[in-house]
């Protein structure tokens, strides 16, 4: 065990929390403290745990405040997450952070993350393999140290064959092919610029080394410069093949979901598996009742009913708590009762909380399918009239079950 708390340099990697690390994700479920970029996806913060403390670090560039914030919540005997975009080591203030760690005692571990330059041709439909690729190097532009493109090495790999990547920023790019033409890079050269890589709103710009665009020239440019990786060699070819990323069904579409969090997460899972870019502002809140007696009060003669009707998965949640809370379980319902769910999530809930199965699910998942399934007569055929009927509901449900059926 520590004497104090410890510090986690953690790696985002790509922002989307589908690719981040298993121990990235233990640990951020374990944090009291996380320090993050501004740019970090949010996605990626919404599994920040609740009450933790949330600091957003200071611009790039500027470490020392942000080793200071590290040093003292470790000192307070925290556990202490630093997340950065990509690898933490890519990071030149990870290394000034773990440096100010490494002086003042304080225990960290360092958890990797892929990078841009590797994840974004795959995304892009760019494989990096020896044989596609001809052997790839990756860098930043622009170089450390001020160093010139056109007198380094880079040049004469890509004379070669091999592919250079390059890390660098929208506004950057005709700097960065003006420095590998003049290293007799030859002009027609094919390139692939990609933004957003792995990201719903990715965008992939074909082109030759010469043709290149400025940042002016780029659309959303006047906005702010934007992260790219650019891809130049003959291997950018075959994207035309294996660009599986972009040719999802609904890649680059956005869909706001309005639905409370820990519902949408399913349904989000399944958009995102075919390229929606989603944001998820839930416009209502789910609580319980003040007054639980009138349902406390038809759990008590839950066995006279004759039909127990669900409008909602959180219906369903709400009373097989009470249900069970009160000692029973779900053979309190009356025999032949017969249990109605207005859609498959509903039924869901029903399986997975008191274990039975709806009797019938309407083809139509609003209350005019319930109504549908039951015209006067019940699935035995006996007249509706004189049975009694639950609907345990929200108090805003609307009113067409109970004043039909009623």
């Amino acid at each position: 065990m520590y004497e104090t708390g410890v510090v986690y340099l953690a790696g985002a990697g790509t922002g989307d929390p589908a690719l981040l690390t298993r121990r990235c994700g233990e640990v951020l479920e374990r944090a009291e403290v996380v320090v993050f970029e501004p740019s970090l996806s949010v996605e990626l913060r919404e599994l920040f745990p609740l009450g933790c403390e949330r600091i957003e670090a200071v611009p790039a560039g500027v470490s020392s405040a942000v080793s200071g914030t590290l040093v003292d919540r470790a000192e307070e005997g925290k556990v202490v997450v630093r997340l950065y975009g990509g690898d933490p080591y890519h990071s030149r203030e990870c290394v000034v952070e773990a440096r100010a760690l490494t002086r003042e005692g304080i225990p960290f571990e360092v958890i990797p993350g892929v990078i841009p330059g590797v994840t974004a041709p795959t995304f892009a439909g760019i494989p990096l393999s020896p044989a596609a690729a001809g052997g790839f190097l990756v860098a930043e532009f622009p170089l450390p140290g001020g160093g010139e493109l056109r007198k380094s090495a880079y040049c004469r790999l890509a004379g070669e064959g091999s592919t250079l990547i390059f890390m660098t920023r929208s506004d950057r790019v005709s700097g960065l092919k003006s420095g590998l033409m003049a290293g007799g890079v030859s002009a027609t050269t094919p390139v692939a610029i990609i933004e957003g890589g792995g990201s719903p709103s990715q965008r992939v710009i074909e082109t030759t080394l010469e043709a290149a665009p400025d940042a002016a020239d780029a659309p959303d440019s006047e906005v702010s410069p934007a992260p790219c990786v650019v891809v130049v060699g003959e291997v950018t070819r075959l994207r035309l093949e294996l660009n599986w990323f972009e040719g999802r069904p609904l890649h680059g579409r956005r869909i706001l979901i309005t639905r409370p969090r820990k519902q949408a997460d399913r349904f989000a899972r399944v958009l995102r598996e075919l390229g929606v870019k989603m944001l998820i502002a839930p416009t209502i809140r789910i609580t319980e009742p003040e007054d639980w007696s009138p349902l406390d009060a038809a759990i008590e003669e839950l066995a006279s009913y004759a039909w127990v009707i669900f409008t909602s998965a959180n219906g369903v949640r709400f009373f097989a708590d009470r249900l069970l809370a009160s000692g029973r379980d779900a053979r309190a319902f009356g025999k032949g009762a017969r249990i109605l769910a207005i859609g498959p999530a509903t039924a869901r809930a029903l399986e997975d909380t008191l274990r039975i199965r709806a009797d019938g699910v309407p083809e139509r998942y609003v209350a005019e399918g319930i109504l549908e399934m039951i015209p006067g007569e019940d699935l035995a055929g006996r007249d509706l009239a004189g049975q009694r009927i639950l609907i345990p509901r929200a108090l805003e449900a609307r009113e067409i079950l109970p004043e039909t059926l009623g």
